[in-house]
């Protein structure tokens, strides 16, 4: 009787382990674009071309005919036309910024002086009190 109860116990263990191993193999995510007739997928083009926009998330399920992802096409001789345009719209851009980074420097720069000409009337005004009282003790 003691040989069929662990007997029994260790086939109740045997098929946890496996249903556990089923359960485990089975949560794979595969992400991909378009058809899928593997686990690994691959975009190919015959030109380049740039994501634009990633609609999905991973893990996140999806209906036949939803949009994952925006892909635009790139023309390198008008990407190559539009980097001298673009270097001087970034450097407008750091200009812009270094401007606004100095007008800030300087407004600090009055609220200081500001608050040292106060704080320097203040010290003045004590002075002046603690030389009163002085002259009349």
């Amino acid at each position: 009787m003691r040989y069929i109860n662990v007997f029994y116990i260790s086939i109740l263990l045997v098929g946890i382990a496996l249903w556990q191993l089923n359960r485990s193999m089975g949560k794979e995510v595969v992400t991909f674009y378009g058809f899928a007739e593997n686990k690994e997928t691959e975009i190919n083009y015959n030109y380049s071309v740039v994501v634009g926009k990633i609609h999905v998330s991973p893990g996140q399920r999806v209906k036949q005919g939803t949009p994952l992802l925006d892909m635009y096409r790139i023309n390198a001789k008008e990407t190559l036309a539009d980097q001298p345009f673009r270097i001087e719209e970034l450097r407008a851009k750091v200009r812009a910024w270094q401007q606004e980074k100095r007008g800030r420097i300087k407004l600090k720069e009055q609220e200081r002086t500001a608050k040292i000409a106060a704080l320097d009337a203040e010290i003045e005004k004590l002075t002046e009190a603690q030389k009163f009282k002085a002259s009349l003790y």
